[in-house]
């Protein structure tokens, strides 16, 4: 279970499969890579007035501030003729998690050493993998441009942008 996110939230294209032959925990993976991905996107600092904010609503979670609700939320805005939409912080750290999972879905440890697993009926969807991920990059740079566009309040943050990754 994490933070902001947790294994309930993995529904619809996101769904991840948690049958009994499973032999990972999504649990484990949202736990090692939320705070990740949100002090990449936000800074250290930032995301510790962040989280300050977010610890008034014990429940959910959700920051109360609006300054921090403004890039918590899906947002959109318009900058030198484009549109940028994020589809929040939440759909942004699902998508990321969803890739780290899937990606370590592809192959598994064995006796032989690290084997990719096969199946004589189905073909991996390994640029599905690599969609979520590009997904979860567009929200995330998205909300960086925001607070770079926007730097009242925002001085804190560390602006780095993530680039896409594609399957070769």
């Amino acid at each position: 279970m994490g933070y902001y996110i947790n294994k309930e939230d993995f529904v619809g294209k996101i769904a991840i499969n948690q049958g009994m032959y499973s032999n990972f925990d999504i649990d484990d993976y949202i736990q090692r890579y939320e705070l990740k991905y949100l002090k990449e996107l936000l800074g250290i600092d930032l995301y510790d007035l962040f989280k300050a904010n977010a610890d008034l609503d014990p429940i959910n979670h959700i920051p109360t501030d609006p300054f921090y609700l403004k890039i918590f939320d899906p947002l959109e805005f318009n900058y030198s003729f484009n549109v940028y939409i994020s589809e929040g912080m939440k759909s942004m750290l699902l998508n990321f998690v969803y890739f780290e999972f899937m990606k370590d879905q592809v192959s598994g440890a064995s006796l032989l050493g690290e084997v990719k697993q096969q199946n004589e009926l189905s073909k991996s969807a390994i640029s599905m993998i690599y969609f979520r991920y590009n997904e979860g990059v567009k929200t995330f740079n998205n909300i960086q441009r925001f607070m770079l566009l926007n730097p009242e309040g925002y001085e804190k943050a560390l602006i780095k942008m993530k680039q896409t990754a594609y399957w070769i």
